[in-house]
């Protein structure tokens, strides 16, 4: 019956109007919010190859997420991944400044994550602090939805298949492993009309930002360090945290109750692994709260004697924010630009020529509250009018990057820096954000060398003849080598998940070096007891112990456990409070108690390589030393036999010992790897100096060989020195490396 005019029309009258002019037939059960979508073109984030890329065929429709049929409203899905904070959240800020509902979300698939799962001790912190996300999320009216899923991309689409979502916000990560499942998620999502939107909260800049001159990446830390410094741009400011998020409608949570589970259900922890982590409630308190304490305490007590004290084992040196920052519960820009306040504030007293803070120079505001934004605003205000004074130049005034402050006083000439090491020069503030350099580093190397969490970097070092003895490796791993400071180091990481940065860097060289154990084999140990366990800062560190990159520990070099003991644990109360057996012996004998006489540890009650007493070493130093010999040997046999080597090189390199112990005093990172200090004069410094070339010494024959070479799988070694006595194994396959390369063309 034909409808009188301007009469009243029912909505589904209405509807099938719609659905007529967007070309949808009659009857077809779309309608509403879908109509619309699928009317309106969809738009979505790609790459510039992407966007260059010609058209492709449409895929399946099996293989498309199916859309959901019942109105639930259009949300923003913000996926918390290792970024487990709302302040200073990129990925969180952007989905708020689209004006849709934001449904936050966790994903637990460990199955993706392969031979990497989190450990135990990684798991019991990641439990705890998305406990305190979710009070969080909750103060500022959202609602954390948890889900599991073989894959990522599985439990993503699951959840789109009954949620209209049309945007996915997710931050950054840069292991190999997240690579891989990051970019698969972004491609097949935006083929099945998700618009995906990635942000950097993980680091200050992101790696594709820092390149040499002529495009290529950095091979060394010091020109990456060099180079960021220098940018034209300083790194982003911190936001804070949202004031008030939008929830989705009932809906949504109900179409949620399908695939969503509760904390509790994921099962992090089993029950027997829940009772063996009871005590680390007592010492940790993961979260964005705890983060922002210890930082509060470390800048009020540790920072001004960083520099000094940072490698002593036997007292709180470091700030012990490792753990806080893998999971991204506090930001690295915040802790950047607090340290950069603290930094001017002291460069403006001693610019005015005083030792401590005077009546006119008001000390820096506490960082009790790290979110309140009228006490930063205050201070950063004040020392904006310091700096114009003074003549330092700030980020945010000019289009300066990270090296305008100046690391002398004002005027000062250059005699007041020259000869000094690195550490002396920055100050305890410079030295604290190199350490967050090293963190930039770890991140860098394994976004353009995604393989390193496996193999050697270098390819030459590839080839040790590595001693596959598992119950060596089992009694490193107990902490009942023999030498105190390894099992005292080893027993505190299977106790509480945490080791000082310098006690990593013991235990890992006694179990490459002195034991020739596989380094793989270490990085997976501590992959399953750390609580900071950061797959990009872990390799870092192994790697450089085991002379796998340029800039790295040579392979042909031991360190010297009694001298590390003697200068960081002088009176032996760290091996005392981790080895009870040891406790009762005197300072002269405790980090050799095998050498104290028999009536010294009869009144200390000590028996050694009884069942019940503390074993005696593993190895004795002479053997290590020998079979680390050998294995250099074996290395410098298939690089001479791999190629036609000169009588010259032939000559040098088989006449080369292996050098001395030495107790290397490295700049250890404070969130993972280690780097070789300027300036320092041991043997094992010197020759690690050939990474930052230093034109005062002589350069050796070999290195004057390697610097023929421009690159060796791609790693630019640069032209550096070397003393002739202490060449590295990296020079002897250098040219011999560049002859196979001539024989494979040839041929």
């Amino acid at each position: 019956m034909p409808q009188a005019r301007g009469a009243r029309r029912s909505p589904r009258q209405r509807q099938n109007s719609k659905n007529k002019k967007a070309g949808i037939p009659a009857g077809s059960g779309v309608g509403g919010a879908n109509a619309a979508n699928a009317a309106a073109p969809t738009t979505t984030t790609t790459t510039a190859a992407a966007a260059a890329a010609p058209p492709t065929a449409a895929a399946p429709t099996a293989a498309a997420v199916p859309r959901p049929n019942s109105n639930n409203g259009e949300v923003s899905v913000v996926w918390f991944r290792r970024d487990l904070r709302t302040d200073d959240n990129p990925a969180l800020n952007a989905a708020v400044a689209a004006g849709r509902p934001i449904l936050p979300i966790f994903i637990w698939e460990p199955e993706e994550q392969g031979q990497f799962q989190p450990g135990r001790g990684s798991r019991w912190w990641l439990n705890r602090s998305l406990a305190r996300l979710e009070d969080d999320l909750k103060a500022i009216g959202a609602r954390l939805a948890y889900l599991r899923g073989t894959t990522a991309l599985r439990a993503l689409r699951s959840l789109f298949a009954r949620v209209d979502v049309k945007e996915l916000f997710f931050n950054n990560l840069y292991d190999a492993v997240s690579l891989a499942r990051d970019c698969s998620v972004k491609e097949t999502l935006n083929n099945e009309g998700v618009t995906v939107t990635t942000f950097n909260a993980d680091l200050l800049y992101e790696p594709w930002e820092v390149l040499g001159s002529g495009g290529e990446p950095f091979h060394t830390f010091e020109a990456f360090w060099s180079r960021m410094q220098c940018l034209s741009y300083a790194p982003r400011r911190p936001e804070s945290a949202p004031a008030r998020i939008a929830l989705p409608s009932s809906d949504v949570f109900d179409a949620l109750r399908e695939v969503a589970c509760t904390r509790d259900e994921l099962a992090l922890l089993t029950e027997d692994e829940d009772r063996c982590t009871e005590s680390l409630s007592a010492r940790w308190r993961p979260g964005g709260h705890g983060a922002r304490r210890i930082f509060e305490s470390f800048c009020r007590h540790a920072l001004e004697s960083f520099s000094w004290e940072r490698a002593k084992v036997d007292i709180a040196s470091t700030s012990q924010l490792s753990p806080h920052m893998h999971y991204g519960e506090i930001s690295v820009r915040r802790i950047y630009y607090a340290v950069k306040d603290l930094e001017y504030a002291a460069a403006r007293n001693e610019t005015r020529g005083v030792t401590a803070l005077s009546e006119e120079a008001e000390p820096p505001a506490p960082y009790d509250e790290m979110d309140d934004a009228s006490t930063l605003a205050v201070r950063r205000r004040r020392v904006h009018e310091d700096a114009r004074r003074t003549g330092c130049r700030l980020g945010d005034d000019t289009p300066a990057g990270m090296a305008n402050m100046p690391r002398t006083p004002a005027g000062a000439g250059s005699h007041h820096t020259a000869g000094k090491p690195a550490r002396e020069v920055e100050g305890p503030h410079g030295e604290y954000l190199r350490c967050l350099g090293l963190r930039e580093w770890s991140r860098y190397l394994s976004f353009f060398y995604p393989f390193t969490h496996e193999r050697s970097l270098l390819s030459q070092l590839r080839a040790v003849p590595w001693n596959y003895d598992e119950t060596m490796f089992h009694r490193w791993k107990m902490g009942t080598t023999g030498y105190p400071l390894v099992d005292a180091a080893m027993r505190q990481l299977w106790s509480t998940g945490w080791l000082h940065n310098r006690m990593r860097m013991v235990v890992a060289s006694f179990l490459v070096k002195h034991l020739l154990l596989p380094w793989q084999w270490g990085l997976r140990h501590f992959w399953e007891c750390q609580l900071d366990a950061d797959l990009e800062s872990d390799v870092l560190g192994w790697q450089y112990v085991s002379g796998c990159l340029a800039d790295g520990h040579t392979f042909m070099t031991q360190i010297d456990l009694e001298m590390e003991a003697r200068r960081f644990d002088p009176n032996g109360n760290y091996v005392r409070r981790w080895i009870t057996q040891l406790s009762r012996l005197p300072t002269q004998h405790i980090h050799a108690p095998w050498l104290a006489p028999t009536e010294v540890l009869a009144a200390a009650g000590v028996e050694l390589g009884s069942d019940g007493g503390y074993p005696l070493p593993i190895v004795d130093p002479a053997e290590s030393k020998e079979r680390l010999q050998r294995a250099v040997d074996h290395l410098r046999r298939i690089a001479i036999n791999g190629g036609q080597a000169t009588n010259a090189l032939t000559a040098e390199v088989s006449t080369a010992p292996v050098p001395p112990a030495e107790s290397g005093d490295d700049e250890v990172g404070e969130h993972g790897g280690s780097v070789p200090l300027e300036g320092a004069g041991s043997p094992e410094e010197m020759s690690n100096s050939h990474a930052a070339g230093c034109p005062s010494r002589e350069m050796s024959p070999t290195a004057a060989k390697r610097s023929e070479v421009a690159a060796m799988d791609g790693i630019d070694f640069g032209k550096g020195t070397l003393p002739p006595t202490l060449r590295d194994v990296h020079d002897d396959m250098c040219s011999i490396d560049r002859m196979n390369k001539r024989k494979r063309s040839s041929s």
